[in-house]
């Protein structure tokens, strides 16, 4: 069967930058073609990108003879944008699992793309799942959700230094 698919969007956070890599090596492993797909800058990214050996779908600044012109090139990749840049690169149905991970609402064209959808590195059970985070951009901009998102990666961290401690 085809390859699989994965697309992950990067995040800043070291939890998430940690759970990311750890991902990224289990669909490395399984053989599995990985693409980050962000509206973060190539600058930013090809570096990292080329350093794990996967792909890369982001915002590009726009040169002209030599110098940035303040435009980015191709427009930028975020929220449509991202699944029409995926769809100009690749054909989605040669492959027979697609796999996505997603942080913002920016992400919902992306994550429809998928078979497996993961937000916030929590599995979506189905559309409609993934249409109540696409609905309510303001909540992911609200203190009450910053404070939902610490606690979260609190535990994550106390997770992650646990298992580190015992080895596994």
């Amino acid at each position: 069967s085809p390859a699989i698919r994965v697309i992950i969007r990067p995040s800043n956070s070291v939890v998430t930058h940690t759970l990311a890599l750890e991902r990224i090596a289990w669909h490395k492993d399984r053989g599995d073609t990985v693409v980050v797909v962000s509206a973060s800058l190539s600058a930013y990214l090809s570096d990292w990108c080329r350093s794990l050996n996967i792909g890369l779908i982001c915002s590009e600044l726009e040169t002209s003879n030599g110098f940035l012109t303040g435009r980015y090139k191709g427009g930028d990749c975020a929220g449509e944008g991202k699944s029409n840049r995926i769809h100009e690169r690749y054909n989605m149905g040669s492959f027979s699992k697609v796999y996505a991970y997603g942080d913002t609402y920016e992400d919902y064209h992306m994550l429809e793309l998928a078979h497996y959808r993961f937000f916030r590195w929590q599995e979506l059970s189905h559309a409609s799942s993934l249409s109540k985070f696409a609905t309510s951009p303001s909540f992911y901009r609200s203190r009450r959700y910053r404070k939902i998102q610490a606690a979260k990666e609190n535990r994550n961290l106390k997770k992650l230094v646990a298992r580190q401690s015992s080895g596994r």
